[in-house]
């Protein structure tokens, strides 16, 4: 399972950054910079195909690019909701009148420790780095996470698609602050999203299947009102978007209202 990043974690180094390159290919990209102690964060539109090659982006790109400084080992458990929620949306599909499609998914939610997080970046550069360094692509899964703490998991199926809140499966009330220790509540700490989806299309007579790992900082998240700027999390989103050409594209931004657009 390859995992997407939107942002890296700084290394046990003091000068090192990890930045991604946020195309949604396997293995995941990551850039090792020694300059810089900025993490940027890409947020691209990105499409897979069937095929799981890089389609064309159709429209205007949105939140292309965002950067933010880590703040590495600092404790702020006031940003710590005492719930979560998971919103998990099907913004749209060319067969989304047709009431033979439908999409189903299962999903499992953790939360990450800052030092648990950095150590398996660490080991995983490593491992795949050469002697000389520079870019590496890695792939990274949920077994070099023992001590990862489970918060929520399920499935869900949805049919009769005509509108955005029918391609909308929402989890309420999920446990967050009791469930994560004192010592762990840190800026830097991480969620971990593993989803699989199908989703079938029924105009285009086609199925879709999509596996995913998202990784987000734990505490913050993207203000949907003003997107350059981060807020407390309140919120977990996976968000897939079906082309009438059947390419996919797959993000984890902050989305609320009824735009159907990507």
């Amino acid at each position: 399972m390859n995992m997407y990043i939107p942002g890296g974690m700084r290394l046990r180094a003091g000068t090192l950054a990890l930045c991604l390159l946020a195309l949604m290919l396997t293995p995941t990209i990551l850039c090792v910079s020694a300059t810089t102690n900025a993490v940027e964060i890409l947020d691209v539109p990105v499409s897979v195909n069937a095929a799981g090659e890089l389609a064309q982006q159709e429209g205007k790109p949105r939140n292309q690019m965002r950067t933010r400084r880590a703040e590495p080992n600092v404790l702020a458990p006031e940003l710590y909701m005492e719930h979560l929620k998971l919103k998990m949306t099907l913004v749209d599909l060319p067969g989304a009148s047709d009431p033979k499609s439908y999409w189903e998914g299962t999903y499992q939610l953790y939360f990450v420790s800052e030092a648990d997080h950095n150590r398996a970046l660490e080991e995983a550069v490593k491992l795949a780095s050469g002697p000389k360094g520079g870019a590496v692509g890695i792939n990274l899964d949920l077994a070099q996470f023992p001590a990862k703490v489970l918060l929520a998991e399920g499935s869900f199926k949805k049919s009769g698609l005509a509108s955005l809140k029918d391609r909308t499966f929402m989890l309420d009330r999920i446990a967050f602050r009791a469930k994560v220790p004192e010592a762990a509540r840190t800026k830097e700490a991480r969620l971990l999203l593993s989803c699989s989806v199908k989703i079938f299309d029924a105009r285009l007579k086609q199925t879709i299947f999509r596996t995913r790992l998202w990784d987000a900082q734990a505490p913050m998240m993207q203000d949907a009102a003003q997107p350059e700027r981060d807020v407390t999390r309140t919120t977990v989103y996976s968000n897939f978007y079906v082309t009438k050409t059947g390419d996919v594209y797959e993000s984890q931004w902050t989305r609320e209202g009824e735009d159907t657009s990507w």
